[in-house]
């Protein structure tokens, strides 16, 4: 089995900084942009079944990338964006500002920081890879398209690896970005981390990994 992951396009809250986690936050022109060339990029893989997070920008960007494909997008809860708490909708410089000690361990050791109200990142990896391994008992051989967050991917490319959410900083996600790996009896094979290669032709900002 082959499981693809998909990040949503972009929104105005990822071009301006700021914590979206389970904010419904549509895609921008930008993002819609991004959504239809990776359609194309993907038209060329049969997928057995598409999932996407329930979120607008996820849902929305799932259903643009699967045109190609016609199949149906299937929502799985489990793909929703980890909860920031009381971070959501705030820029990034003013929860710095506001929690010092708490942004301090999110860059520095994320697998220890837990949002004022909201998820820690263990539980999310914990969360996604049990609904990745649930899934996958029911899944023939094939290829699966998960279209899904930052954090989501990140945790479980750690999960294919048998890697730790202490490393969640060592993998760059961009919006739009294909990542893939293979699933064996025993072990997982990594294919692509943040593949863009399909955005050429837009403008991608080159700013940090948000």
């Amino acid at each position: 089995m082959r499981v693809v992951l998909l990040r949503h396009g972009e929104t105005a809250w990822n071009r301006d900084g700021v914590f979206r986690g389970t904010e419904d936050v549509p895609l921008n022109d930008q993002g819609k942009e991004q959504a239809n060339l990776t359609g194309k990029r993907l038209q060329k893989t049969k997928f057995n079944r598409i999932y996407t997070s329930p979120l607008s920008r996820s849902r929305d960007t799932a259903l643009l990338a699967a045109q190609p494909q016609g199949l149906p997008v299937e929502e799985k809860a489990f793909l929703t964006d980890m909860y920031f708490g009381q971070w959501q909708g705030l820029k990034v410089e003013e929860v710095a500002s506001r929690w010092p000690e708490g942004y301090r361990l999110w860059q520095d050791s994320p697998h220890l920081c837990l949002t004022p109200g909201g998820e820690s990142i263990e539980g999310v990896m914990q969360r996604a890879s049990r609904g990745l391994e649930d899934m996958m008992k029911s899944e023939e051989e094939g290829d699966l398209l998960l279209v899904t967050h930052r954090v989501i991917i990140k945790l479980l490319l750690l999960w294919a690896v048998g890697g730790s959410s202490r490393d969640f900083w060592k993998i760059r996600v961009d919006t739009c970005s294909i990542s893939s790996f293979r699933v064996r009896k025993d072990y997982c094979i990594i294919e692509k981390i943040n593949d863009t290669c399909h955005l050429q032709k837009l403008s991608q900002p080159d700013g940090p990994d948000f």
